[in-house]
């Protein structure tokens, strides 16, 4: 690599990096950042980033988008530095590599928008699609599956969640809201509070904060992000009533544009990580939503009574090869029972891993730098715009069988016998148990049951539950058990003759999944 920053970003663009593909819909793609809030003063308020299809014209006149996300002037430190701070933990270091490597070069990377332009006038409605991001990502980290859904005709409204879990959270009215560090421990230690004024540990009881356990943590940060993504909700019916008001702003040229456009009865949610968690979780409360998409999914902070729920609407997981690194066993076992549960209350839920990718396939940074990150292993050996490109195509096909395929009655089926004869036709299946499983393992729902597109069959893994499986996803989900704490990670080897997954040894160098 050359050692000055303008030599690197030359460097980079020779080998197209720091910019996104093409993008393979029929429109272009407008983009905004909004501040979205409940009410004049101290109510819940939001920055959220907007994509939406754009006529060309509209689009060639328009001013090139960034990537990054502005800081509105509040002198905190920029979304690169966050990152960098986020990712290394916090210090000098994550300051130093966010400041000399990851701001210069984040700043240069190129993206296939245009700001605050109008919206497309070739189409009468659009279909609205929540994306939620994970831990220590924000608005613009999954811009590549935002940008793609946007180019077929969708709006898009990609959160940024002030819960602590974007890299920083800062608001066009200048709230800043930093990234919440918690080190890999089942049991997350007291912070030392100073004297009022001083510089030594105060010694008063009421001073003092109390330890939090790591699940505690975690779902109280789910619990408000779901919070905030059924508050989108709601601001995206107000803006098809027209009764937005001041508090859900939009750019000059998107005003009163989105009244009566938008379909409402089709809105869906896309996720990734701590994002896919709380989609679901949403959709159980909320049934509104009419079909998600869980990118490689992150369960820890569920609970209980999701556990042994079933699905309410339509979804696919969407997962890594390295799915089961995410919350050893205990994930596996509850995705498997989500599904088990839906397919007997005929819901369709599917589960496919995408061949060759990573947790980070999923977010953009293998798209702009992918050499660099197959490197260090961060993005798995599939060439990282290939994978995207079948991440994105299997959103779109179930997002559109589902929201838009006018269910034939000759074809509903019940959707275990669907996927079963796919499982035969070719797809690659993990276990093949479930053909026959008798009459008592087959769901009693019939639905209109999705299938992967022939043309992709052959870059996935197609779950089916074998009778193995079936068995296991009937037993209780170890709720709060953080697989990531090397102390519950021994205890877990000394009273087991079998040894934890060596995948999981990977982790050890990682960041939590998010």
């Amino acid at each position: 690599w050359p050692k000055s920053i303008p030599q690197v970003s030359r460097c980079a663009e020779e080998r197209n990096m720091l910019s996104f593909p093409e993008l393979k819909g029929p429109y272009k793609v407008g983009q905004c950042d909004c501040l979205w809030k409940e009410a004049e003063g101290d109510g819940r308020k939001l920055v959220v980033r907007l994509f939406y299809p754009a006529d060309e014209d509209e689009w060639k006149a328009g001013k090139a988008a960034s990537w990054l996300p502005s800081t509105y002037g509040t002198g905190a430190i920029s979304y690169a530095q966050a990152y960098a701070k986020a990712l290394s933990g916090p210090g000098i270091n994550g300051a130093l590599i966010g400041a000399l490597g990851f701001q210069p070069l984040m700043s240069s990377v190129r993206v296939p928008t245009k700001e605050d332009i109008e919206i497309s006038n070739a189409l009468p409605e659009f279909d609205p699609v929540v994306f939620c991001h994970g831990l220590t990502a924000s608005r613009s980290c999954h811009s590549a599956t935002c940008m793609d859904l946007a180019s077929h005709g969708r709006l898009v409204v990609a959160i940024e969640f002030s819960d602590g879990s974007a890299a920083v959270n800062i608001l066009p009215d200048q709230t800043v809201n930093q990234y919440k560090h918690a080190p890999k421990r089942e049991e997350i230690p007291a912070k030392q509070r100073r004297i009022p004024g001083g510089f030594a540990p105060s010694l008063s009881p009421q001073n003092q904060s109390k330890p939090v356990s790591q699940y505690d943590f975690r779902n109280g940060q789910l619990q408000q992000r779901i919070q905030e993504l059924r508050f989108v909700a709601d601001c995206l019916e107000r803006l098809n009533e027209g009764t937005e008001g001041t508090t859900i702003q939009l750019p000059e040229k998107l005003q009163g544009q989105l009244k009566g456009r938008l379909a409402m009865s089709r809105l869906s949610s896309v996720g990734h990580s701590f994002g896919a968690c709380t989609n679901i979780s949403a959709c159980q409360e909320d049934k509104r939503f009419k079909a998600t998409v869980a990118h490689d999914i992150w369960l820890f902070p569920s609970n209980n009574q999701m556990a042994r729920a079933s699905l309410t609407c339509p979804t696919l997981f969407l997962s890594a090869d390295t799915f089961d690194n995410l919350w050893p066993d205990e994930g596996r076992r509850m995705v498997d029972g989500l599904l088990l549960r839906s397919h007997r209350a005929g819901t369709d839920a599917v589960d496919v891993h995408v061949q060759g990718t990573r947790h980070q396939n999923f977010s953009d940074f293998p798209v702009l730098v992918p050499q660099l990150l197959v490197a260090f292993g961060a993005s798995g050996p599939t060439d990282p715009r290939a994978s995207m490109a079948t991440i994105n195509a299997l959103t779109r096909s179930f997002l559109d069988h589902h929201l838009h395929a006018a269910p034939d009655p000759a074809s509903q089926v019940v959707g275990w016998l669907g996927r079963a004869v796919q499982a035969v036709a070719g797809a690659q299946v993990m276990g093949l148990g479930a053909l026959a499983g008798g009459e008592e393992s087959r769901p009693s729902g019939v639905y209109h049951a999705w299938t992967v597109p022939e043309e992709l069959a052959d870059l996935v893994n197609l779950q089916v539950l074998d009778e193995e499986r079936k068995a296991q996803a009937e037993e209780q989900v170890k709720m709060g058990l953080f697989t990531y704490d090397p102390l519950i990670k021994a205890k877990a080897r000394r009273s087991s003759a079998a040894e934890i997954p060596e995948e999981v040894a990977e982790l050890e160098g990682e960041k939590m999944a998010g």
